[in-house]
């Protein structure tokens, strides 16, 4: 077996291949991704793997169609930005992404920049939605203290909205100094929103951390049962798993997903690699992969990113990183190089096929019909890769 080192976070990446790590998967591997089948045009240069992806994507998942269901995108001169996105898609075997809206400090994380131009961002993201549908899915932002909040989502739903991003939760501020948590989650402003989304099954995207407004959290789970929420992160307890199996447990109408972003992989990975098969774990753990397969129907696939024209973020860094979470979910073992070139040798969770398709698209697919926002027609087809 060989080691694939992915170079990743701020540079144009790509693979080494050096003797010496035995890096398997339990699902069968297909022909390496870039071929095509009979009939099948071929895909543009862009958006076709480098040798490097190439001989990483033949050992991994054939075919997976994946649903990235947490990125952020910016909206850029000749969009330029979702041309990347689209690109790295392509390369990486993702053929669907849920773009969750932003406003210009998350985009530009500036000093004195705070929360606002995020309607400009949600027009920007219902506009591509409607005109790639199920190939992006917007879900539109709100300040919790702007007025008419439900009146604006009714608005953005009819413009090809999917659901709702809330930042209320956040234990971060903005440039400017203020925080996105600038009411509890159970605000008497936020109870109408709950209320509609409730209602009219529309999924919420509700960034919370859960470290620090978890009672916050419970008081509107337990108030809204039915509430589609999708708490991502692996809501900030991905090193506390025992809690995040005890919320999962309790509200079934909680899902997670896996993304740690795009400066918090490297502590991200590594407490999942600390957790993985071989490890041995102090008293209280709970193993990883052992989690992951428990509650397989309730997680889903995402990275984070924020796609920007910023140069560090490449078409093949973005692709290289979405395949270091594929290594993640699906290889005993994998490196990932960060963005100052330190290598990290990380173990990985070498689930099962069932799962690994549960987590890339099914549970989205099964979200999407639970809120009556099933997939448009046509939206099942490849990226312009056949492997991977």
């Amino acid at each position: 077996m060989h080691r694939y080192t992915l170079l990743l976070l701020g540079m144009a990446a790509f693979l080494v291949v050096s003797p010496g790590c035995d890096c398997r998967t339990q699902a069968p591997r297909g022909d390496a991704a870039g071929s095509k089948s009979e009939g099948q045009s071929s895909p543009p240069p862009s958006h076709r793997p480098t040798e490097a992806q190439a001989e990483l994507l033949a050992r991994l998942l054939p075919d997976p169609r994946i649903v990235n269901t947490h990125e952020h995108l910016r909206e850029t001169r000749g969009d330029g930005a979702r041309l990347k996105l689209d690109a790295a898609n392509a390369r990486s075997g993702v053929t669907a992404s849920g773009l969750v809206a932003s406003s210009r400090y998350t985009f530009t994380l500036r000093k004195g920049t705070g929360f606002v131009d995020h309607h400009d961002n949600n027009e920007y993201l219902c506009r591509i939605a409607r005109e790639h549908p199920g190939r992006y899915y917007a879900f539109v932002t709100f300040d919790p203290e702007e007025p008419d909040i439900v009146r604006k989502l009714e608005e953005y739903l009819g413009k090809g909205a999917t659901g709702v991003k809330l930042y209320a939760g956040h234990g971060a501020n903005t440039g400017d100094g203020r925080p996105f948590h600038v009411c509890p989650l159970d605000h008497p402003r936020l109870l109408p929103l709950y209320e509609y989304c409730q209602v009219h099954r529309v999924p919420i995207v509700y960034h919370i951390n859960m470290r620090k407004y978890a009672k916050e959290a419970y008081r509107v789970l337990q108030r809204y049962p039915e509430l589609p929420v999708i708490i991502p992160h692996f809501a900030l307890w991905s090193g506390l798993l025992p809690k995040l199996d005890r919320l999962l447990d309790t509200y079934p109408n909680v899902m997670t997903d896996i993304s740690f972003g795009w400066w918090y992989s490297v502590p991200g990975l590594k407490r999942i690699s600390n957790a993985a098969p071989g490890r041995i774990l102090k008293k209280g753990q709970i193993p990883f992969r052992d989690f992951m397969i428990k509650h397989q129907d309730r997680i889903m696939f995402g990275t984070d990113v924020v796609v920007t024209e910023a140069g560090s973020k490449s078409a093949d860094a973005l692709a290289d990183f979405w395949l270091s979470y594929r290594c993640m979910l699906e290889l005993e073992e994998y490196d990932f190089t960060d963005r100052k070139g330190e290598v990290h040798h990380f173990r990985g969770l070498s689930l099962p096929e069932e799962v690994l398709r549960k987590i890339y698209r099914e549970n989205w697919l099964r979200l999407l019909e639970r809120c009556g926002r099933g997939e448009p027609a046509g939206a099942t087809a490849a990226a312009g890769v056949s492997g991977g």
